[in-house]
């Protein structure tokens, strides 16, 4: 499985891990299985380090307007995103820039500084 993810109520955090290969698919179930369980107010680290993805940038543009979609109704909590390479971080780029007000999220290469962050807000 690409994509999975833990909930630590105590922390109101979701720690989901990437790997092989994200794709279009992925992302969207993910996105909607934290409306489903209810946590999409949580803060989140994504954690993309060693995942790769050939998503497209008019993809990621889809999945931005989906989580615009979400946030209009139900909001949602500041995401971190751990990514390992330029590819991955060019992928996410085109996501935050396309949901800039919908939901604090900035993209990082370590945990620590992703942490350090989420927990500043």
């Amino acid at each position: 499985m690409p994509l999975s993810f833990i909930i630590d109520h105590f922390k109101k955090r979701i720690y989901s891990r990437a790997s092989g290969v994200l794709t279009f698919g992925d992302l969207l179930d993910h996105m909607q299985a934290e409306v489903d369980q209810d946590v999409r107010r949580f803060s989140e680290v994504f954690d993309c380090r060693g995942a790769n993805s050939h998503i497209t940038s008019g993809e990621m543009s889809l999945l931005a307007i989906h989580r615009k979609e979400i946030a209009g109704t139900q909001g949602g909590g500041p995401v971190a995103v751990l990514v390992d390479s330029d590819h991955m971080f060019e992928v996410f780029k085109i996501f935050e820039l396309r949901t800039e007000g919908a939901r604090q999220f900035q993209i990082f290469r370590g945990l620590e500084q992703a942490e350090a962050w989420l927990d500043s807000l």
